[in-house]
């Protein structure tokens, strides 16, 4: 990917963060401002063949068991138990003709389902 990436830290200085190109920060903006009492989670579902695949959820409650990951007025929230799989990810939003969705790029994971939509993840890897 060689499009420039903006860094979401957390409170948590132990975390790499996430990071989301353009297109993605922009439709974040647009979700928060459409939903502006709700706030955008990203969490891993298990689903599909391969073990899981990634979900974006709107919330209007924050736990404890949360880390929050910003950047500017971009606040994304992640558990806990998923912090090991999620950290480091990159979030791309892609349009193409009808279609519209949310990319994830992660070292972290082993190998796609057919149609990229689940994934088994590697542990090992940084």
């Amino acid at each position: 990917m060689k499009t420039k990436l903006l860094h979401l830290k957390s409170h948590k200085s132990n975390y790499k963060g996430l990071y989301v190109t353009k297109n993605a920060f922009l439709q974040i903006n647009k979700i928060i401002q459409k939903y502006n009492d709700k706030r955008i989670k990203l969490c891993l579902k298990k689903s599909g063949c391969f073990g899981f695949k990634y979900k974006i959820v709107l919330i209007k409650k924050i736990f404890n068991n949360e880390i929050i990951f910003k950047k500017k007025n971009i606040y994304i929230f992640v558990d806990n138990k998923d912090i090991i799989f999620i950290d480091g990810t990159v979030i791309d939003f892609i349009q193409n003709n009808f279609n519209q969705s949310f990319e994830f790029y992660n070292s972290k994971i082993k190998n796609f389902c057919g149609c990229k939509k689940s994934f088994n993840i590697d542990l090992k890897k940084n």
